[in-house]
């Protein structure tokens, strides 16, 4: 039987793992407007598509970089497996 500060850990790394999973979502959502609206806001601000692009690629390494310097603390997660009735 699971003791209760185990059965924490489990639900808030199911939190986590649904967070990190909509973020995932949004980003990928995001990058895809971007890409299909990109010659009208170059247009907009009055500058070239290649700029546009510059500047969404760097905004992605600046997330890639912060993302690695956030410390993440190891935490051991069973995996559950259903067991099979043979």
């Amino acid at each position: 039987m699971k003791t209760s500060s185990s059965e924490a850990v489990a639900k808030g790394t199911g939190l986590v793992l649904m967070a990190l999973c909509v973020a995932q979502f949004i980003m990928i959502l995001d990058s895809a407007v971007m890409n299909v609206s990109i010659a009208t806001v170059a247009a907009d601000l009055g500058t070239t598509v290649t700029c546009i692009q510059t500047a969404m690629a760097f905004v992605a390494l600046v997330a890639l970089f912060l993302s690695e310097r956030i410390p993440v603390k190891a935490v051991d997660v069973p995996l559950v497996v259903p067991q099979l009735a043979v």
